[in-house]
């Protein structure tokens, strides 16, 4: 191994053990951080400067990256430079005075209600266990607003019945209580008993022992659900049906921090976002009720 390899290495240990990062950003850390050290091939990390970093943020302008990965990019230099800093493998972070790219937040793709319910309509098109399974993933999206990953490493022992919330471990590790619908809870009890799950069985069990199903495979079954329902498959993903969640919440006056806190946000900010689409339904609302409204001159 060399010590480039050594180096990135040792902050992959650093981001799971110390700072306690999610599987995804480190994956996608350590991919950008090889990329970066084959284009500065063969001078070695600790000699990199900030005109290196700049032809580099140029190099992935000129391959049309986008700017969310040109950022990304940028944050797995300025994590790992930290750490090399703080190891004091490196005096300087040369990344401190590269300014990122500006990101326009584009708001969600959105799915109406009668789509979601089209979507558990196509479940029961399906043939049994497999439309059980699909009504409950349909359930942890929309109904529970979990995000695909969070879902798919849920254990049976992850679900209280008896007091109808499912111990959820998010970003970061962060672990998060989500109250579980009755309905849920009926089908949950139903997929346990017909699966023949135990404590520690993932909830959603491959066919291989002890695996799980993939992030590819619930892809798959919300497509062929959105296809069955009628749904352009384009507005269809896990993540929209999470936005619907939460977007759904909010139109029907839900507190923006109790779903906040549902979704497993850090920051309110976050959430926001979701208000930006009640839009319509507060210029309705104004057109509808307010006296000088030109609906009640």
């Amino acid at each position: 191994m060399s010590k480039q390899d050594n180096l990135i290495e040792l902050f992959t240990e650093a981001l799971t053990g110390q700072y306690g990062s999610a599987e995804n950003t480190v994956k996608s850390y350590v991919m950008d951080l090889r990329a970066f050290m084959q284009f500065i091939s063969p001078m070695p990390f600790e000699s990199v400067t900030a005109v290196d970093i700049s032809n580099y943020m140029g190099a992935l302008y000129d391959q049309k990256k986008s700017n969310r990965t040109t950022c990304r990019h940028l944050s797995a230099l300025r994590q790992f430079y930290n750490f090399l800093t703080e190891e004091q493998i490196v005096t300087l972070n040369p990344t401190l005075h590269i300014d990122s790219p500006k990101i326009v937040k584009n708001l969600p793709k959105f799915l109406d209600t009668q789509a979601i319910f089209k979507m558990l309509q196509a479940a029961d098109t399906l043939k049994y266990p497999e439309s059980l399974r699909a009504r409950l993933i349909v359930h942890f999206l929309y109904g529970s607003g979990l995000r695909v990953s969070e879902m798919l490493n849920l254990k049976i022992n992850s679900i209280a019945f008896d007091r109808q919330y499912v111990l959820v471990h998010g970003k970061g590790g962060r672990e998060r209580i989500v109250p579980v619908p009755e309905r849920l809870l009926s089908l949950l009890e139903e997929w346990k008993s017909q699966q023949n799950l135990i404590s520690v069985s993932w909830l959603f069990p491959s066919i291989h022992p002890k695996g799980k199903l993939t992030r590819q495979r619930i892809f798959q079954i919300i497509k062929v659900l959105a296809s069955v329902a009628g749904i352009d498959l384009s507005l269809v993903s896990p993540h929209v049906m999470r936005h619907a969640f939460a977007t759904h919440l909010i139109n029907n006056g839900a507190d923006i921090l109790s779903v906040k806190k549902m979704l497993g946000h850090q920051s309110i900010v976050t959430t926001e976002i979701y208000t930006h689409l009640t839009n319509d339904k507060i210029k309705e609302e104004l057109l509808a009720n307010h006296p000088l409204s030109k609906n009640k001159l």
